[in-house]
């Protein structure tokens, strides 16, 4: 009895017939690794994802941070200068000078009202 070898072109077109039928079933040794490969890409790129979202907000958190520090500084700066204190020490004066002012008149009217009913 003769062995039935089929040529190379049919043994390949066999193979490509084989492969294209089990491409589709779910159960294979390579689906499940496949579905593994694709549930752990899936799962890193979620963790990529958040590890973004969380860079981006502590980028902000980071550039509020250095613009305070900033405008602490500029601050300083501005306060160290020499017409802003003499400013700052009109008003300092002025507001003084508004708070006796007023307690002047208050005693001056409590006086007057004393006077009067003494009178």
């Amino acid at each position: 009895m003769q062995k039935f070898t089929p040529n190379p072109f049919q043994k390949q077109d066999l193979q490509e017939k084989s492969q294209a039928r089990v491409k589709n079933w779910p159960n294979t040794i390579q689906a499940l690794r496949q579905k593994k490969a694709d549930a752990k890409f899936e799962r890193f790129k979620k963790e990529e994802e958040e590890r973004r979202k969380i860079d981006e907000e502590e980028a902000a958190y980071q550039a509020e941070i250095k613009r305070q520090i900033l405008d602490k500084a500029n601050k300083q700066i501005y306060e160290t200068q020499d017409r802003v204190k003499k400013f700052q020490s009109a008003l300092l004066l002025a507001d003084t000078l508004q708070v006796v002012t007023v307690e002047n008149l208050a005693l001056t009217s409590d006086y007057d009202i004393g006077k009067r009913r003494a009178d």
